[in-house]
């Protein structure tokens, strides 16, 4: 077992002193691994490729003149929405990432809760942003596509770097730069203010206790406009850990083992449904009983200090692609 080292010294104060610390220790780092629509072409993102991509795409923004602006980001897990959200909250204005389900109505009062200015969307989505703003009224001034930032558009992007730099934002760590909403499950969706020292002192913290490592492989599987999943890659992004992109829940165990899974953010449903189906594994092949006696032991030796977990359910592990190391639960 590896000796985790805690950086006990490291206080980031706000998200942009993380991404200048993860681009200089771990630039050579791939940071994010995305597969194409069909699935059949992977690419890999570099920690440094990945801060270039955010001053690129801020630099675009501000030439739209959005610095200052309340800016929506929406659409499905990307890469692309990663590169927006953060581009926003460290070079422009304020980021208020949406869920992309939301019914039209949800959308309206969202809008209007948030006094956005813009909305960065995946224009995959078949969801007309401007059908909606023109019938209800709503002051949004510009609507941005995520293709206008895709991998291919970058170099005309960053063209504008030198240009607009001196434009960005001066971060005040204290202020509300991040505008998140809770799930609604009582009431209409309520607009929570988030500074930037909120989610950087609650990252630095994590780093001190949570045993991550830079070799370690994340699967994205929570909505990155949710605050536990958001955090969850950015804590291991601090760490310089590879982030991959699930391609949906039913791909979840091949792409447990295609890209060497080491750990990952999730919600205890999807536990759930993953001991589901192992225990009908077990049971299918006649092996519930053995796997129960296996349970108790380690319970046993693990009183004693003594863990044989992974040579006693080699078999569970090796059908979870056989390098997990352990899952984060929470948000339920």
């Amino acid at each position: 077992m590896r000796k985790y080292k805690c950086e006990y010294d490291i206080e980031f104060q706000d998200l942009k002193e993380i991404m200048d610390f993860v681009a200089e220790k771990y630039g050579d780092n791939t940071g994010f691994i995305f597969k194409n629509a069909d699935r059949t072409k992977k690419t890999g993102i570099t920690y440094r490729k990945f801060r270039e991509d955010l001053d690129a795409v801020g630099a675009y923004l501000i030439s739209r003149g959005l610095k200052g602006k309340r800016i929506v980001v929406t659409g499905p897990n990307s890469y692309q929405w990663l590169v927006a959200y953060y581009a926003v909250v460290i070079n422009v204005g304020v980021v208020v990432p949406l869920d992309r389900g939301l019914p039209e109505e949800e959308i309206i009062n969202s809008l209007a809760k948030c006094k956005a200015d813009a909305i960065i969307y995946d224009d995959s989505m078949n969801i007309d942003y401007a059908e909606i703003i023109k019938n209800d009224g709503i002051q949004v001034e510009t609507l941005i596509p995520m293709s206008d930032s895709t991998q291919e558009n970058m170099p005309k992007l960053a063209a504008l770097i030198d240009q607009y730099r001196p434009d960005f934002k001066v971060i005040d760590k204290d202020a509300t730069d991040i505008i998140l909403f809770t799930a609604g499950t009582s009431a209409d969706a309520k607009a929570a203010q988030l500074s930037q020292r909120n989610i950087a002192s609650t990252i630095a913290a994590m780093r001190k206790v949570e045993p991550i490592y830079e070799d370690d492989v994340e699967m994205i599987l929570l909505p990155l406009h949710h605050a536990f999943g958001n955090q969850g890659v950015l804590m291991f992004i601090s760490n310089g850990s590879t982030n991959v992109f699930c391609s949906g829940l039913k791909y979840i165990q091949k792409e447990l083992k295609e890209y060497g899974v080491t750990a990952f953010f999730c919600v205890p449903l999807i536990i759930e449904s993953m001991i589901g189906k192992v225990l009908k594994t077990a049971e299918k092949e006649g092996k519930l009983a053995k796997l129960e006696k296996g349970r108790k032991i380690s319970k046993l030796l693990m009183k004693l200090g003594i863990d044989v977990r992974r040579k006693l359910f080699k078999d569970v592990i090796d059908g979870l692609g056989g390098k997990l190391r352990f899952l984060i639960s929470g948000a339920a």
